[in-house]
């Protein structure tokens, strides 16, 4: 039986850091959060508020320099 490769945290973290840069900028956590927050079956994205997702990401910065990088993805 064949599986499907997982991805290791650095692959994750390389897949949504699009300018390479080594840190997740605010614009690009958000697309991981529409990632993790869409349905499976229908597409839809879940609903979250700009303000709710700056508190999500605040809590991942945890040098708060405007920036997640790997360390702080974990």
């Amino acid at each position: 039986i064949l599986k499907k490769p997982v991805l290791g945290k650095a692959e994750c973290f390389a897949a949504f850091d699009c300018d390479a840069d080594g840190g997740l900028s605010f614009s690009e956590f958000k697309l991981i959060c529409r990632a993790l927050f869409k349905n499976d079956i229908t597409g839809e994205i879940y609903e979250i508020s700009e303000e709710k997702l700056k508190e999500i990401f605040q809590v991942f910065d945890i040098k708060k320099d405007g920036v997640i990088d790997l360390d702080e993805f974990e």
